[in-house]
């Protein structure tokens, strides 16, 4: 059970045993909650890589600390379940995993501990550390092709197969860029398909030489990608209203009796239907769109030889 002692002003308790109280934490589900109780490390794998996921996300986006601290939580959560099913099945507990985590922080850091003078390259420094010759051996097979590719070129680099700088890797993409573009009109899909992968993996190594995360910068531009689409959407849709507006008002405005339009142009007032006055003949043959209204008038006007009347006679009051 979590102990209840009363917590330094720094919030963690002197000494040991933080990790000690997740674990304590995760003990007492499994015992109270028949749902904890009936998990096995394999059903916990999709929540593990779902939390880490989702606290990979809230870090690259800048998420709030009250949030990092949530989405900490809930990932210690499930080292501290791994750990407990570990314990009840007898493998190791928590003491050794965390010795085993110094040992190997003390192999890869030998120049801290006075082991030595300089920083071991860190990949080759985890491949003295395997018992296989094999330089691809633990990588995990369902990382996402992208880190899975820089992983092979870290792993590739740690024994000294490595461009020696990101331009010689740029010429390399450049290179790639143009094979693609002999495929584009081939109408050939493996071949295509190929020299794309080859193109994406020389931009990889661009990334990881210039200490890049291919990943992370992908995800930055689907992200840019994604704002700026829905920026332009919702201006799309302002605009497309805008326009609609500008239409229906231009149709009002065509179907509106040319008198009442006229009206409107030469602040004149018109008279009222069924009002005893002299009217103009062509008023009631057109109804047409303002521009187009006038021009006629005027050309049957010329052609004519018609006198607008000098003065309009209004209605009685």
């Amino acid at each position: 059970m979590p102990d209840n002692r009363e917590l330094p002003q720094g919030g963690v308790p002197p000494g040991p045993g933080v990790l000690d109280r997740a674990l304590d934490l995760v003990r007492f589900l499994r015992a109270g909650c028949p749902w904890d109780a009936a998990q096995t490390p394999v059903s916990l794998t999709p929540y593990l890589l779902e939390e880490s996921l989702e606290l990979a996300e809230d870090i690259i986006e800048g998420a709030p600390d009250d949030k990092l601290r949530s989405e900490l939580g809930d990932l210690l959560l499930n080292v501290a379940f791994q750990v407990v099913l570990a314990e009840e099945r007898g493998a190791f507990n928590a003491e050794d995993v965390v010795a085993t985590l110094e040992a190997k922080m003390r192999r890869r850091h030998p120049h801290l501990y006075g082991d030595a003078e300089e920083r071991p390259h860190w990949e080759a420094e985890k491949a003295n550390e395997r018992s296989s010759d094999d330089v691809f051996a633990g990588l995990a097979r369902r990382l996402d092709p992208l880190s899975r590719a820089q992983r092979l070129q870290d792993r590739a680099a740690g024994v000294g197969f490595d461009w020696e700088h990101p331009k010689d890797a740029f010429a390399k993409v450049q290179e790639e860029s143009e094979e693609v573009a002999a495929h584009l009109d081939s109408g050939e899909r493996d071949p295509l398909e190929q020299e794309i992968g080859d193109l994406l993996f020389a931009c990889v190594n661009v990334a990881r030489l210039s200490d890049l995360h291919a990943g992370t910068a992908l995800r930055l531009a689907n992200a840019k990608f994604e704002r700026r689409f829905k920026r332009m959407a919702v201006e799309w849709r302002l605009w497309l209203r805008s326009a609609a507006w500008s239409s229906a008002r231009r149709r009002s405005r065509s179907l509106m009796p040319f008198g009442m339009r006229l009206r409107r142009v030469t602040g004149r007032r018109w008279p009222v239907a069924g009002a005893p006055v002299r009217r103009w003949p062509v008023t009631s043959m057109f109804q047409l769109p303002p521009a187009t209204g006038y021009w006629l008038l005027g050309y049957w006007l010329l052609a004519t030889g018609y006198r607008l009347p000098t003065t309009v006679a209004r209605p009685e009051d």
